[in-house]
């Protein structure tokens, strides 16, 4: 369902019948005939569509991933919190330092583990990135595109697969997919 919805965005997109996300997030719901439990996931879908031209053309150096705290397993994790979030320790107890791995071996200039938006922000300002993927949940990745986008800093986002703020997930091949980009 999910690459059929993203085909969907791109036929709707490149032809130009559009005036914005929202529109466009509509039309394919309406189309498909989708539940609105779907939309959260169309929107991101939608932008990522929006700015994967121009993400497409930074270079690997210049991009930035943050990752959300919420990956990790808090009672088994040995990362310590500083001022750029979390400092993973590596010690393998989830999915973060595998990630944080494959974005180094592809060329990412900084990794970041972050407990929310306002250090996402604070980071933004402060390295002014080519261009920038996030994880996260709907909300706090929609406020990140949105600041992203304001500092005309184009950005992939993955949303992740189970919320609740605490022994999140995501899937881990498509955001290696995005990575790749």
């Amino acid at each position: 369902m999910k690459n059929r919805i993203r085909r969907l965005i791109s036929k709707v997109y490149n032809s130009g019948a559009h005036s914005d996300v929202h529109e466009v997030t509509s039309r394919v719901l309406n189309v498909l005939g989708l539940s609105d439990e779907w939309s959260n996931f169309v929107d991101i879908e939608v932008r990522n569509i929006i700015d994967r031209d121009a993400f497409k053309n930074t270079t690997k150096e210049g991009r930035i991933l943050f990752l959300p705290h919420c990956l990790r397993d808090p009672e088994k994790c040995k990362g310590e919190y500083g001022d750029e979030g979390l400092m993973c320790a590596g010690c393998g107890a989830c999915i973060i330092p595998e990630i944080v791995e494959k974005a180094k071996e592809i060329g990412y200039g900084e990794v970041y583990v972050v407990p929310g938006g306002s250090l996402v922000y604070k980071i933004l300002s402060e390295k002014e990135p080519e261009a920038v993927i996030g994880v996260a949940c709907y909300d706090e990745l929609d406020q990140a595109i949105k600041k992203a986008s304001e500092k005309n800093i184009p950005s992939q986002g993955v949303l992740l697969t189970k919320t609740g703020c605490v022994n999140t997930e995501t899937n881990k091949h498509e955001l290696l997919s995005k990575l790749k980009l």
